[in-house]
């Protein structure tokens, strides 16, 4: 209700600024409270017994309901803004991912996915934000046609609904793709015939909760493309607007093929 109620401008604050402090302070807790050493560079080297022991369970539990509840919330929208607010519910469960495993690889990930969520949140924010203010409409519905209207808009929101989905080889794709490679060298460093691999499941339904996702962002994307527009007059792009766009899309492509740097 507040993502939907409050501008814009501020929603996308409260979508990406929000988590990325949270997860920081998660992350910060978990290195310097779990783990048992920690080097001079703040990253740990070994972690105590209580921690192996009890939260790779409970933090994977959590990711679980947070991707499941948000994805399966976000299918029922009709507001655009609050399709993206429990869609970024549904990622943050992605980046817990990465803090279950207890590993460095993870906590790499949880900062190079936060990186990525940025900028494909605030691009999918900055073309909302355009259309709410030259069609006063934040409905799916009313995005029928935009393609045609206003090519800039549409081409950018769908790079980021791609990157989003985590479609390659855009930003997303890199940042699951840590967040599942964490998981799964996780999952297979565990020994044999020690019960039901969590990490494995934990990645299955991360997967499953991926496609669930592709379901309501296709959505958006058949308003676009697919669907005939009631009003066929073009829509100007601002400059600034067509600029935030562009700054925003250029490195959510470059990421997706040159992520190893960061």
């Amino acid at each position: 209700d507040v993502y939907e109620g409050a501008p814009t401008p501020v929603t996308a604050l409260l979508t990406v600024g929000s988590k990325a402090a949270g997860f920081a302070a998660l992350v910060r807790f978990a290195v310097v409270t779990l783990s048992k050493t920690v080097n001079e560079v703040g990253t740990m080297e070994t972690w105590s017994p209580v921690a192996i022991q009890a939260w790779p369970m409970a933090l994977a539990a959590v990711a679980v309901l947070t991707m499941t509840i948000g994805n399966m919330a976000a299918l029922t929208q009709t507001n655009i803004k609050r399709l993206l607010g429990y869609s970024s519910i549904a990622h943050a469960g992605y980046m817990l991912m990465g803090l279950a495993v207890l590993t460095r690889t993870g906590i790499e990930a949880i900062v190079f996915y936060t990186f990525v969520y940025y900028l494909m949140t605030l691009g999918a924010f900055v073309v909302v934000s355009f259309v709410a203010s030259e069609l006063w409409t934040e409905d799916i519905a009313d995005y029928r046609g935009l393609g045609a209207r206003a090519p800039i808009a549409a081409v950018s929101l769908a790079v980021f609904l791609f990157s989003l989905i985590g479609v390659p080889p855009l930003a997303g794709f890199a940042g699951k793709y840590q967040l599942f490679v964490a998981v799964l060298r996780r999952g297979l460093d565990q020994p044999e015939g020690g019960g039901l691999n969590w990490y494995l499941v934990l990645a299955i339904i991360a997967a499953l909760n991926s496609a669930v996702a592709l379901f309501y962002y296709a959505r958006v994307l058949k308003a676009m493309y697919l669907d005939e527009a009631g009003d066929q007059v073009a829509i100007r792009v601002p400059p600034v607007y067509a600029t935030l766009m562009i700054l925003l899309a250029a490195p959510t492509f470059l990421l997706g093929v040159w992520w190893q740097p960061i």
